[in-house]
């Protein structure tokens, strides 16, 4: 996550909002991708990972500030199996959700 340009408020600001604020995109690239979105009904960040303004990994850590949800890169942390194997796979799967760790309260 970009700490220096994190998001501190409640209110859920939009994902080509988050772009701008972080410099990653200019207004007049959002105002174009947002017309190529119309026309082609796809999701924001499929259009502005096609016409190469952003990367998979840039669209993921603005959806977590969008969300405000902790980015986490699971490449660099170790998947402990016996959490995963906590919960049910068709649980995981319904969800779209992987249990990487176990934290204390």
């Amino acid at each position: 996550m970009r700490e220096d340009n994190k998001v501190k408020t409640d209110k859920r600001i939009r994902l080509g909002e988050i772009l701008l604020k972080w410099g990653v995109i200019n207004r007049q690239q959002l105002d174009q991708v947002l017309e190529i979105q119309k026309v082609s009904k796809k999701h924001l960040g499929e259009v502005l990972i096609q016409e190469g303004l952003i990367n998979e990994r840039t669209l993921a850590e603005a959806f977590a500030e969008e969300f405000h949800l902790p980015f986490i890169d699971l490449s660099k942390e170790k998947i402990d199996k016996n959490v995963v194997n906590i919960f049910p796979p068709q649980i995981l799967k319904r969800y779209q959700a992987l249990p990487f760790k176990k934290e204390e309260d």
